[in-house]
């Protein structure tokens, strides 16, 4: 298997009046699940390549929240 490269990125925004940190992580979640359902999977008998982000394994996406 071979064995893929992680990448980070750092998300910020406002956390909006009534919502709570764990509302937020679940909202980013939930952002890279519903997005990744929308994009064209790959068909390679219909020679379509598809969107490479389509096979994102949605369970190897982890929130973690930064404390300054």
């Amino acid at each position: 298997m071979k064995r893929s490269k992680r990448v980070q990125f750092k998300v910020s925004f406002p956390l909006p009046a009534g919502a709570s940190e764990r509302d937020a992580r679940l909202y980013v979640l939930d952002a890279v699940a519903s997005m990744k359902g929308s994009l064209q999977p790959p068909r390679p008998e219909e020679g379509q390549h598809g969107d490479p982000m389509f096979l994102l394994d949605g369970d190897s996406v982890r929130v973690a929240v930064f404390r300054k």
